[in-house]
């Protein structure tokens, strides 16, 4: 699949509900718990969560599941960066990814009769206040009143790219389940002080950037 230049390319949400409190963050309970587990089942102390550089671990992660996401879904799309929240009471962590503008314009173009009307049903949805929730009023609420897709704005974007990839991308815990030997690996590389770490042999490099 040949990439898009960087010039025809815009910022969308990845498909992603985060690394607090969803299937994410369990896998990497789950993989610290396994390591901190002998072959008969019992404790013991290998690695201690305080002493782990988890923004290696999470960054590396999402990379992973990116390049996953694109794999199954074959949409040309690249990691840029994670944006995690000050307060997760506030939200959750995203993947930010480009996507060619042509291949979102495409994807709107193409949608048959059926596709239209799910989309005008989840814009809707979208934008109709419920508790706890008030929206943004600058939108319209019908979808055909949003006019060509490259005049869009980013939430306009990014609410349509979801409603297109995340179909083609599937249930994020088998992509979780995929990435578990991924995990093991990098919490082992991003140990911190290796002398508390019985046997850990200190040959890997932090991730550059973070």
């Amino acid at each position: 699949m040949s990439k898009a230049p960087e010039t025809d390319r815009v910022t969308v949400k990845l498909p992603f509900s985060g690394l607090y409190n969803t299937i994410h963050d369990q896998m990497m309970d789950i993989a610290l718990e396994q390591i901190n587990t002998d072959d008969e089942g019992a404790e013991q102390q290998e690695i201690c969560s305080s002493n782990v550089r988890w923004a290696e671990v999470h960054l590396a992660y999402v990379q992973a599941y990116t390049q996953k996401a694109a794999g199954i879904s074959d949409l040309d799309m690249s990691f840029q960066k994670i944006i995690s929240p000050r307060d997760y009471a506030m939200g959750n962590d995203e993947i930010i990814v480009t996507y060619p503008l042509r291949d979102l314009e495409e994807a709107f173009a193409s949608m048959d009769n059926a596709r239209k009307e799910e989309w005008r049903d989840r814009v809707e949805a979208e934008l109709t206040e419920r508790p706890g929730f008030v929206p943004f009023s600058k939108y319209p609420k019908d979808a055909d009143d949003w006019g060509p897709v490259s005049e869009w704005d980013d939430a306009q974007r990014d609410l349509f790219f979801d409603f297109h990839a995340a179909p083609l991308i599937g249930d994020e815990a088998d992509i979780a389940n995929d990435l578990s030997d991924l995990i093991d690996d990098r919490i082992w590389r991003a140990v911190i002080d290796t002398s508390q770490v019985p046997g850990h042999v200190d040959n890997y490099s932090p991730i550059a950037g973070v």
